[in-house]
């Protein structure tokens, strides 16, 4: 017998700057943790980055998906995962990584993460699927 799709909550609507608004397309799992990498990326002069990744997680989410956000191990890290609201399965899914000159993204630890082409000498996220 099919299973009924879980009930998402209809996609957000463009704000007037014509973006998504992400905080209405993202379902924050663990606000908390948000709020803490929202005020880090605010004392480090990164916010609009953070702010930038988070709506292009909203973004990839499109017109059926929800974007949820969950805890990661790593320091301002978090993982996500792309719903289809239709049919709620996952889409996509991969981290939102938080890199820095003590945080590098070499494989080592904190992050445990490699990144190609990314710049770890200033504070920053990117997104890793």
């Amino acid at each position: 017998m099919p299973v009924a799709a879980p009930a998402l909550s209809p996609c957000p609507a463009p704000t007037a700057t014509g973006k998504t608004d992400w905080r209405s397309a993202v379902e924050v799992l663990c606000p908390e943790r948000l709020d803490m990498a929202l005020a880090h990326a605010k004392d480090v002069g990164a916010a609009d980055i953070l702010e930038t990744r988070l709506a292009r997680l909203a973004d990839l989410a499109g017109p059926d998906g929800l974007c949820r956000l969950y805890d990661d191990f790593a320091p301002h890290s978090f993982g996500f995962s792309i719903v289809s609201r239709s049919t709620g399965r996952i889409t996509l899914a991969g981290g939102l990584i938080h890199s820095a000159p003590t945080q590098p993204l070499d494989g080592s630890s904190p992050t445990r993460t490699v990144g190609i082409g990314i710049d770890s000498s200033k504070p920053t996220w990117s997104i890793h699927t």
